[in-house]
């Protein structure tokens, strides 16, 4: 599309352009209809993702490893602002319109936050225990998360993200893990088998380090954005889903 680049789009689909950008968005998105249907799809993806991550990622966290986390330096340099040469550009001041696959600003705030978090959960396996590797089968408690809880719930460290069809008719399921990872996985016959797993990351918004759920690894959504077929399921169609045991 000529006249709009597309981290205006993505910020257009977070809501983060004002009215009058906003506008002159959807007066050119008027005349793209499949351009249109691609954002429409985009912004129920993250209105889901919101929904199912939403508690987990949004709790505050304690000053004391805020201070911790700002005296170490960033693991990784940070990314380089790329300014596109179109007519409508997304807010400067907006920090969540960020490019959804920029680097983490810091990867010891992320262990110090992930640490702070697993602290406040009971007893129950490490992460390691849970979570097979990409390309394998879960297994164990994920295995009967994936099975039985719907979008929205949580038990232990498991919570349900969003339920889909895939273009080849499979089902799938994100999930996140102890506040420290988040994942996908596909029904494979009796099976429920990982396609990619990414670690959740924390953002620094306004001098200040949150938990945010527009900060879903660009991978996890990704391999949603790849797989999806038409809309994420509401909660009648993932109870029905479920009854058919994912067939």
């Amino acid at each position: 599309m000529k006249d709009i680049d597309e981290s205006t789009l993505l910020a257009y689909a977070d809501g983060a352009l004002t009215p009058d950008q906003a506008g002159r968005v959807e007066a050119v998105l008027a005349a793209d209809p499949q351009r249109a249907a691609d954002v429409r799809q985009l912004q129920q993806v993250k209105a889901r993702l919101r929904n199912g991550y939403a508690s987990v990622l949004e709790e505050p966290i304690p000053a004391h490893l805020l201070d911790a986390a700002r005296q170490r330096p960033p693991a990784l340099p940070q990314t380089s602002v790329v300014t596109a040469t179109a007519p409508i550009q997304a807010p400067a001041t907006r920090q969540h319109a960020t490019r959804r696959w920029a680097v983490p600003t810091s990867i010891a705030a992320a262990l110090l936050i992930g640490f702070w978090l697993w602290q406040r959960q009971p007893a129950q396996p490490a992460p390691s225990a849970l979570l097979a590797e990409q390309g394998h089968d879960a297994s164990g408690t994920l295995a009967l998360a994936l099975d039985r809880q719907l979008s929205g719930e949580q038990q232990g460290k498991i919570r349900m993200g969003l339920s889909f069809r895939a273009h080849d008719g499979r089902y799938c399921r994100s999930f996140s893990l102890q506040s420290s990872h988040a994942g996908l996985a596909c029904r494979q016959g009796e099976r429920w088998r990982i396609e990619a797993v990414s670690p959740l990351q924390p953002q620094r918004n306004d001098s200040e380090l949150r938990m945010a759920s527009s900060t879903l690894p660009a991978a996890l959504l990704d391999a949603i954005d790849a797989r999806i077929d038409g809309q994420a399921l509401d909660a009648e169609g993932e109870r029905s889903a479920r009854a058919r045991h994912w067939r």
